[in-house]
């Protein structure tokens, strides 16, 4: 069984526009996503579609299983690779 990659969001959701970072190059596989808030969730990664499981905020939201596009960023000289969400997938909202 893989680990899981480890992400970090630098809010307590996710949504188009949303930035966040992993603690090395990012490939397929699951990872887990701890949202600013601390709330800590598990998904997958495939290609650029990032599936987050269903959970629930620290402030106790509802959030169902939802899968973002994502754009890869740069990598710092530590390792870390920074991400931005372009779009929900299915969903119209996305950067211009």
């Amino acid at each position: 069984m893989t680990a899981p990659q480890d992400l970090a969001a630098t809010h307590s959701h996710l949504y188009p526009g949303a930035r966040g970072t992993a603690g090395a190059p990012l490939g397929d596989g699951p990872v887990s996503l701890t949202f600013a808030d601390g709330t800590r969730v598990a998904g997958r990664l495939t290609g650029d579609r990032l599936t987050i499981d269903a959970h629930r905020t620290a402030k106790g939201t509802s959030i169902p299983l939802k899968t973002w596009v994502i754009a890869r960023g740069a990598t710092d000289p530590d390792g870390r690779m920074h991400f931005v969400v372009r779009a929900r997938d299915g969903g119209v909202d996305s950067l211009r």
